[in-house]
Formats: structure tokens, sequence, C-alpha cells
């Protein structure tokens, strides 16, 4: 049915969460559907809610001429999967009425849950796992950054685990996948491993073309400029790396421009994986296609979800493109994902929900105006970027999550002067910085006010990164 691991990796991956699970097996059994279709068969009322998770599936669907959502081949071999998870459930509780009663040897205590939450970090070892299980314990993981299961039989894992909610990334071994899917909801991503442990993968190294590792501050203070100078007038010898320019590839003779109307509330996604990309205000909405080839290796689109919202999604592999959005334009939610090329992105909008920031490599430069949103998540791979944001009126508390696996970080926050500043910053590999007010502090820092929570966690695994906090 699944061709190899790194499809299997996919599948489970985007089946993390219950309405993926649905969307998938509502275009299983009905076919292609309309947005508001599978909003209906769904039941989700936020229409920002399904987006969302529509971008998460976007390697199991696709949409059709009709502008439909579909299963591609990939999302095909999901829903049989799903189908075959079912049937064995059936199958399972048909076999109930069957079983035999066998006495235990052994008493166990039944009922207790233990409820592990609030982390960075956390693992569950094989002594954990037994040790529950020999008391009969049930665990609850919620609101974990990351997670790792280490190699445990299926059956102390299923009686042991409870569930697993809000978990960004779980590390769990391959031999569990049915029973950790089954227990994950609200999680980003789930990633197994062969063997006793997960392996990290080691990314992020930057090119000495583009900028001497010599010195950690050296580095640090130049990162602004590097990707300003990059992303603004791109030299000739990082111009066909980052544009993706092939010989023999034939491209467009002029740009091409054209105006584009977008809803006032916008959930947007940017998927850069190569070529150059600058969005910034203007007095009205456009797009220009500055050098591509004349077959595209880039997509825009933007659908209406009602009369003041809807979906804008750009993705390119190559080429130079501009986008402008009118400054009235309500981000409700901004997903960046940069793997190559160069993004530049300075907006004035209010950004109001949520902010997803997940760089791989390339060169990213992103400044936001004015931030609202109470969440925001920032996982750096590999790369350069740079990131400023400044805080609007935050009404009760807004948290900022960065995980740094590879790369170079710099990010500039500037919040309000009445706000109540929380760091919490875990370092087991690489280098980072953290600064309020251009004091560094500790892996802990707090202030104790009556104005809203700023909270920002950071954890670092490599790379090298500065986090400065500017209240004004």
């Amino acid at each position: 049915m699944v061709n190899n691991d790194k499809e299997l990796d996919e599948i489970f991956n985007a089946l993390g969460h219950e309405i993926r699970r649905n969307v998938i097996r509502i275009l299983g059994s009905k076919g292609a559907r309309s947005f508001t279709q599978l909003m209906k068969d769904v039941g989700v009322d936020d229409s920002s809610v399904l987006a969302f998770h529509l971008r998460k599936l976007r390697r199991l669907i696709r949409k059709n001429e009709q502008g439909d959502y579909e299963l591609t081949n990939l999302g095909v071999k999901a829903y049989k999967i799903l189908k075959e998870l079912s049937l064995g459930e059936e199958r399972k509780e048909e076999g109930k009425s069957e079983e035999v009663k066998v006495e235990v040897s052994r008493e166990r205590k039944e009922g207790e849950v233990i409820t592990i939450s609030d982390k960075i970090s956390l693992t569950l070892t094989k002594d954990m796992l037994m040790n529950w299980y020999k008391e009969g314990k049930k665990v609850v993981i919620e609101d974990v950054i990351k997670l790792i299961i280490e190699p445990v039989s299926r059956e102390v894992f299923k009686s042991v685990i409870k569930g697993i909610y809000d978990v960004v990334t779980v590390y769990a071994p391959r031999e569990l996948s049915a029973e950790v899917y089954e227990k994950c909801m609200d999680v980003g991503t789930i990633k197994f491993y062969e063997g006793k442990e997960p392996k990290v993968k080691r990314r992020g190294k930057v090119s000495s073309i583009i900028i001497d590792l010599s010195g950690i501050s050296e580095v640090l203070s130049t990162i602004p400029q590097i990707v300003t100078k990059v992303t603004t007038a791109l030299s000739k010898q990082l111009e066909g790396m980052i544009l993706g320019i092939k010989e023999g590839e034939i491209y467009i003779s002029e740009p091409i421009f054209k105006e584009i109307k977008t809803p006032k509330n916008l959930i947007t996604t940017i998927d850069i994986e190569g070529g150059l990309l600058k969005v910034m205000n203007s007095d009205k909405s456009y797009f220009k296609v500055l050098k591509s080839q004349t077959t595209p290796l880039w997509n825009l689109d933007i659908d209406y979800h009602d009369g003041n919202e809807g979906s804008l999604e750009l993705a390119t592999q190559s080429g130079a493109f501009e986008m402008g959005l009118e400054p009235n334009i309500i981000l409700k939610s901004l997903s960046l994902y940069c793997s190559g090329g160069a993004l530049n992105v300075d907006l004035g909008n209010k950004v109001k929900e949520s902010v997803e920031l997940h760089i791989e490599g390339g060169l990213s430069n992103i400044k936001l105006g004015n931030v609202v949103a109470e969440d925001v998540g920032i996982k750096l791979d590999g790369g350069l970027f740079r990131g400023e944001f400044s805080y609007g009126t935050i009404t009760r508390k807004a948290k900022l999550y960065a995980t740094v696996q590879g790369g170079v970080l710099n990010l500039v926050l500037r919040v309000p002067k009445d706000s109540c500043v929380k760091v919490k910053r875990n370092v087991y590999g690489g280098f980072i910085k953290v600064s309020v007010n251009g004091r560094t502090v500790s892996a802990e820092y707090s202030e104790e006010c009556e104005g809203p929570i700023i909270e920002v966690s950071i954890e670092g695994y490599e790379g090298i990164g500065s986090v400065n906090i500017v209240k004004e």
C-alpha cells in the first residue's frame, strides 16, 4: 500500500489531528468537495481552522479544475490506512465476546491520572512508562514543545498513555506508529525513528559564500545587513542560486503584473522552496512576476470563504516575484515556510490570531508592524533568519515559541512598555542569547506587573541565535 517510510511519515504527520482525519475520510468516501461543503461535513464553524488543517494536508489533497478538493495518490493511501484502522477496531470489538478471562498474577491499581504539561522538552523513558504501567497509572501529556517517547511494548504504551495534546513535535518509535497516531490530538508533527533513540537532523550549515562563521558576535551583528542586501539587490554570485536559474530554460520576456482582490480578513500562507519573493504594503493589492520560466514553478491561489473572509496561498520554486497588500487588510493568520531562496516581508497589517514560521534554509527577513496574535511559533532548521515583530495592543497574554535546530537567528521583539515579559531559555546545543532592553537575561526571567503578559520560550539544539526584547 505504502511504498516507503517517507510516505508513511508524511501520512502520519498529516493525520495527527481528528479534523484532518475526517477530511480524508470524507474526500475518500464522498469524492471531491468544496471548501464550504467540507466545513459542513467536518463540522467546523471557523473557516480559518479548516484552512489551517487543509494546508497541513497539502501532500494528501489538491484542488481539481473546478476548485474543489480531492485526494492525491498519497491521500488515497492515507484513506485506505484509516479504513484498515477502523476495521481493526471493529474486529477487536467483535472479538471481545469470545475472549476467555485469564487471571493475572499481579495486582494493578487503576484510575489515577497524571497530567504533565507546560514543558519545553519532555522524554518519556522506558523506565518511567514501565513504572506507571506497574502502578496502573494513566498519563496525559499536554502543552509540550518537544516530546520524545522511548521504545516500549505496545501494551504498555496503550495502557499508560491516555492522550497527547497540544504538542509541537513528537518523536516516537516506528513500531508504535499506530498507537501514537491514535493518542495524539492537536499535534504539529509526528516523527518516527528506528532504533533506541531519535536522530535529530543536522541542518543549517551556512554557506561560506554568504558569511564567515569565525565569530559568533560578528555573525549576529551582520545578519540584518546580509539579509537586506541579498533580498533587495542580489549579487551576481548568488543570483543563479537563489532564483533557481538553469541553463537551457526559457524565461518570460517581460514582467507580468496583475491587480488582485482579497477579502478583508485573510488567512495567508506563503511557501518558498526557491526563488526570490518580496511582500510589502501597497495602495492596491497586486502580484508581479519579475522573472520566471515560461512554464511557471509558482502558484497563487485566492479563495473567498464568505464575504469578508478568505485565504491566500502562494508557493514558489524558482524565479523572482513581488506582492503588495493593502494595509487595511487584516491577516487573520500568517504562515510562512522557507526552505530555499530568499524571502523579504515588510508588512504593517494587523496580524490577528497566529503567526507560524518554519525556516529550513535560504534567507528570510520578516518584519511585522502590528502583531496582536496570542500565538507566534518559529522553527528554524537552517538558513539565515532575521525577524522584527512589533506588538500592538495585547489584551491578556501573548506567547512566542522558538526552536532553533540549525542556522542563524536574529530576532527583535518590540513590546508595549507596560507589558510583563517572561522568558524561558533552554539550550542543549549551539548558542542562544536573550536580552531585555539590551541586558542579557538568564535561563528564566520574569517581571511582575499588572500589564499584559508576553511569554517567550526559546529552545536551542544547534545553530546560533540572538533574541532582543525591547519595551517601548
